[in-house]
């Protein structure tokens, strides 16, 4: 077992990095579970706001059972951010249109952006940001075959309403610039290693969490010295099928339509409430059932032979011996 013992009292940090659509919400329910990390949904350090300092500090005098204090993004490892502080790049306005990503007919924008900027500087200038917020720290890096996050990330747009193509996975995907620096997994990897040093940067494949989530667990807890908690793993915010993403993005372009003609924003209140839903999951999988209908999710393989060689570096890795077709080693 490695452990890496604090040479004071109080817990280390541990940045949870991403990679997008690798089982983040997961893990995220992982850190809130185990009783040695502190973690807070959206917040820094196990933090909701400053005034916790003082209450976490005496807790931790006189009871060390948390060994990390947990912040989770998965953006760190991507080029998007809050619109708020986003300005749309010229291929963004170009795709989405004035006002940068939107919705299909929807006047509100999606609430994410691409950064300005070349996405490579964008994710060195996250890297020594976070470095300089928490200089000693521990990163996990948990990656995805990179046929399947594109589908993925293809996926959760389109049912949300984020494309006027839905049935384009390819058109979606040729004209989102956040994917060459989101996939460039060697990249991100030799980033935080030089920041942080090998041995703190913990890397993992989602697969294995797909294939075998309590030797997952198991290894993620023993690279960071932790006890074993038991914990379940059901699957939380999976992506549609191709029948059942026919259905809900068929759902949300009559949304659409009705708020054309009424002024009612009937699309923003569906992707919601009913989009956001148990009970739309199980109506869309009902009628996916008893239809043939589907979107059309292959990729296309010359498109995806362009992301050969941003994951070179986990040929080597033993945890991804039995993934290379996922990664194209």
């Amino acid at each position: 077992m490695v452990t890496h013992e604090p040479a004071n009292p109080f817990p280390q940090f541990l940045l949870h990095i991403g990679a997008a659509r690798a089982a983040s919400t997961l893990l995220q329910n992982w850190f809130l579970a185990h009783p040695q990390l502190r973690y807070v949904v959206r917040g820094i350090a196990g933090l909701e706001t400053t005034t916790d300092v003082g209450g976490l500090a005496e807790q931790f005098l006189t009871a060390k059972q948390v060994r990390y204090l947990v912040t989770s993004e998965e953006a760190f490892s991507g080029t998007w951010l809050p619109r708020e502080t986003a300005r749309a790049t010229d291929a963004t306005r170009k795709m989405w249109g004035k006002r940068g990503r939107q919705n299909v007919t929807s006047r509100k924008p999606n609430p994410y952006r691409v950064y300005e900027g070349a996405p490579h500087e964008i994710l060195r200038a996250k890297c020594l940001l976070l470095k300089q917020l928490f200089p000693s720290a521990h990163v996990l890096y948990i990656t995805r075959g990179l046929e399947a996050t594109l589908r993925s990330y293809y996926t959760l747009n389109a049912q949300r309403g984020f494309w006027n193509k839905p049935t384009d996975i390819m058109g979606y995907l040729k004209a989102s610039p956040e994917l060459g620096a989101m996939l460039d997994y060697d990249f991100v990897i030799a980033l935080y290693r030089e920041q942080y040093g090998t041995e703190f940067v913990h890397v993992l494949p989602y697969e294995l969490l797909r294939d075998n989530a309590n030797e997952f667990f198991g290894a993620l807890e023993n690279e960071l010295g932790l006890e074993h908690f038991p914990f379940s793993t059901r699957r939380v915010n999976a992506s549609l099928n191709a029948r059942e993403l026919y259905w809900q993005i068929l759902f949300s372009r009559w949304a659409a339509r009705l708020e054309r003609l009424t002024k009612i924003p009937f699309q923003q209140a569906f992707l919601r409430t009913f989009a956001a839903s148990p009970r739309a999951t199980r109506t869309v999988r009902l009628l996916a059932r008893s239809s043939r209908n589907q979107v059309a999710l292959e990729i296309d393989p010359q498109f995806l032979e362009t992301f050969r060689g941003c994951a070179s570096s986990l040929e080597k890795n033993p945890r991804y011996a039995g993934y290379a077709r996922e990664y194209l080693f």
